[in-house]
């Protein structure tokens, strides 16, 4: 996913004017694509929002606030543990498929594990999103208020 392009930046402009303006196009960002991250089944969706919630944090452990970069780093943490287990489970079910039956039993053993530590990942986004999605959409709105 490509980030969005901010419009108005001028290198004339105070800097905290500009921070504002970038980061409530990333914070906007941040909420649109957790908006379709809400289904599990929606990998990409789960995976963009991972990247859209790094480059926000990243300006706002730089510029504040960091309550909310504070925020952004724990759901980032979650969706990229989500992540890695996007990537782990067709590798270790497909060599499941190819392996004797002996090496396939702990090969779909570690694959249940990894599914269980998904939907608990997943669960863990759904849980805590309502207590982060207030502190982003100040931040998109921060630009409209100007």
């Amino acid at each position: 996913m490509r980030a969005r392009k901010i419009k108005g930046l001028d290198p004339a402009m105070p800097f905290a004017e500009a921070t504002q303006r970038i980061a409530a196009v990333r914070a906007q960002e941040v909420l649109d694509l957790a908006a379709r991250a809400q289904d599990p089944a929606r990998v990409k969706a789960l995976h963009d929002l991972r990247i859209a919630a790094k480059r926000l944090r990243y300006l706002l452990e730089l510029t504040g606030p960091r309550d909310v970069a504070k925020l952004l780093r724990r759901l980032q943490d979650q969706l990229g543990e989500l992540h890695d287990c996007d990537v782990q489970l067709p590798e270790i079910r497909a060599l499941a498929r190819e392996a004797d039956e002996r090496d396939a039993r702990g090969l779909r053993a570690v694959a249940i594990h990894l599914a269980r530590s998904r939907a608990e990942c997943f669960e863990r986004f759904l849980q805590d999103w309502p207590t982060v999605e207030p502190a982003i959409a100040r931040l998109a709105r921060a630009e409209v208020s100007r």
